[in-house]
């Protein structure tokens, strides 16, 4: 499938049209994530600022306890699905973080691209 839109993810767009063809609600996902509990340390360790070399910039935080994230002028809330994996709730893009040998992150697979911390 081809589109010529930005800030949409080209599966939400792939999955509307077929719920659309099979008579599903237009909203309705695919599959629903598995959640993981994550501690407190786990968070903290993927807590930073990320950047690839196009110059996309990724900041993960915590808000009351809980990771967040600023992608371009957007916030949103991330659902931890693994150990290494969140999940932006509201587009349900994924974000796979890879660790050093301390268990600290040191970069992102967001989408097709690898994004690397920059406050390491």
């Amino acid at each position: 499938m081809l589109s010529n839109v930005s800030g949409v993810s080209a599966a939400k767009i792939w999955q509307a049209a077929v719920n659309t063809t099979l008579g599903l609600p237009i909203n309705q996902e695919s599959d629903i994530p598995t959640r993981y509990k994550m501690k407190a340390k786990e968070i903290d360790s993927l807590v930073g600022t990320y950047q690839s070399a196009e110059g996309q910039k990724l900041i993960i935080k915590t808000k009351d306890g809980r990771p967040v994230c600023q992608l371009g002028d957007k916030s949103y809330d991330l659902i931890a699905t693994a150990k290494d994996t969140l999940m932006l709730s509201k587009r349900g893009r994924k974000i796979k973080f890879y660790f050093d040998e301390k268990g600290k992150a040191w970069g992102v697979l967001l989408g097709m691209r690898i994004l690397q911390r920059q406050d390491l």
